[in-house]
């Protein structure tokens, strides 16, 4: 039997009333890839359209980055397997972080999720209602996230103190002192009870 074109509109009205694509394929008489790669092409495209516009202006792997990190809700690390490839898993941790770390990835991605009906500010309520369960195992993991969303695991940062040599010496010096200092007052107060008993004695 001669293969027939799909007909979108009409696939498109089969979809909607529900039916399978395995349904849509045979109706059309071409394999279930074949539906598959017409509805892929749809999404895509149907995606495309409705990106903001922090989103269109990235490239094709940053943008990659970004569907996996949000929408598909990858780790950082999972997210640079997809997008850049890298040799290595120690090279996809490392681009992930640099990649989350620009700035205009994390512009997109906020527009995406606020897109999406995913605001901070929805994120945050639903947040806790997990952070409120009676589940303890669920709460706890509720606060992990908490953390991570207002950054207190964030590094602690160090201020250099600058290297003073003759400083640190005088310091050291001074404290000698004071212990030299001590431990004369120690001998002193043990040698009063020695004399005072001395003197009852005779």
């Amino acid at each position: 039997m001669k293969q027939r074109k799909i007909d979108n509109e009409v696939l498109r009205q089969m979809l909607s009333e529900d039916k399978t694509q395995r349904e849509c394929a045979t109706f059309f008489d071409v394999s279930d890839a074949a539906i598959s790669k017409v509805v892929k092409r749809w999404q895509s495209d149907k995606l495309a359209g409705e990106m903001p516009e922090s989103f269109k202006v990235l490239s094709p792997m940053k943008q990659r980055f970004v569907l996996s990190v949000g929408p598909e809700q990858k780790s950082r690390t999972a997210a640079a397997m997809d997008a850049f490839n890298p040799g290595s898993l120690a090279s996809a941790k490392a681009m992930g972080q640099r990649t989350m770390s620009e700035p205009d990835i994390r512009i997109a991605l906020a527009d995406l999720m606020a897109q999406c009906g995913l605001t901070r500010r929805s994120r945050i309520h639903r947040l806790s209602d997990i952070v409120n369960a009676k589940d303890l195992a669920i709460a706890s993991r509720g606060l992990d996230l908490s953390f991570k969303l207002d950054g207190s695991y964030a590094p602690i940062q160090i201020e250099n103190v600058p290297f003073d040599a003759a400083l640190i010496s005088a310091s050291v010096k001074e404290l000698r002192q004071m212990l030299e200092e001590q431990s004369e007052e120690a001998k002193t107060i043990d040698l009063i009870p020695e004399e005072k008993e001395v003197n009852e004695n005779e």
